[in-house]
């Protein structure tokens, strides 16, 4: 990179740096930069020394930016005024690791913070506003599957209630193999398996709600689950909004720190551009 060792020049870098601001908001900032070398002259320093007590015009020009981009995210909070600050504040991370790269990881975690707790309201919501049109108009039915965490058998189990009774069947296989489904008089159905030794036995009422989950395997160890209840109108509600609520309050809690980080942020460079002019070698 060419040594600047003149206004002309510096301005001239300064400008192209700046290209992406509004004509009127470069001048504002090329007079200002103007004034500085008039002042510095008339106190007999050289424009060399007036540039080295600036600095690198390029740095200079992403504080700048920076500052200007944060004051448009402030403005308006669109995804597209937060890239230009992480992009422009991930540049000043290679000058300045020691304030701008914290900030940007601050910024990159809260981000990421926002959009999980956004998204988890936004399930919530929806979770909770599902059950009360369930229990308003029957649909969608959000109980029709119970999650089954005993570790045997389905993930999820269909509760349903039962339409037609299914048949009654026995079927036996070599090495005491064998698979059933019995129907109760109550419109009730069990299904047994059986394979070497290891049995697995669910009972599903009429009303499609389970009555019990039992296994057991060949050493004798089992496991026994029974009157599975099928989850009601307000614990499904409950959780919708619980879930909402924490994603709000995640969601506020993100932005606000954002918002605290950025204001750092603007402050610092504010300060970094008031010290570089007073204090020159």
């Amino acid at each position: 990179m060419t040594k600047i060792t003149n206004q002309k020049e510096f301005l001239a870098q300064l400008q192209q740096e700046l290209k992406h601001l509004s004509s009127a908001e470069c001048d504002d900032i090329l007079n200002d930069y103007r004034s500085h070398f008039a002042e510095g002259l008339a106190n007999g320093r050289s424009e060399a020394d007036i540039i080295a007590g600036l600095g690198d015009p390029s740095v200079i020009a992403k504080e700048l930016l920076a500052n200007q981009y944060i004051e448009q995210w402030q403005k308006k909070k669109s995804f597209k005024n937060l890239w230009y600050v992480l992009s422009v504040n991930a540049s000043l991370g290679l000058v300045n690791i020691g304030v701008s790269l914290p900030v940007l990881m601050g910024m990159l975690i809260t981000t990421l913070l926002s959009i999980g707790f956004g998204i988890l309201a936004v399930l919530g919501t929806v979770f909770a506003l599902a059950s009360l049109s369930q229990q308003l108009f029957g649909f969608p039915q959000l109980n029709a599957y119970h999650l089954n965490t005993s570790g045997i058998g389905p993930v999820l189990i269909d509760t349903t209630p039962i339409g037609p009774l299914p048949p009654h069947i026995d079927i036996k296989g070599k090495d005491n193999q064998e698979f059933k489904l019995e129907r109760g008089s109550d419109g009730s159905v069990t299904i047994y398996t059986q394979k070497d030794g290891e049995t697995f036995t669910i009972e599903k009422k009429a009303d499609g709600s389970i009555g019990k989950i039992y296994g057991q395997n060949n050493q004798g160890e089992s496991i026994h689950i029974s009157d599975i209840r099928k989850p009601g109108f307000w614990s499904q509600l409950c959780i919708g909004l619980f879930t909402a609520a924490i994603g709000l309050f995640g969601f506020w809690l993100t932005r606000r720190t954002m918002n605290r980080l950025l204001s750092f942020w603007k402050k610092h460079l504010q300060w970094t551009q008031t010290t570089r002019k007073q204090f020159m070698p």
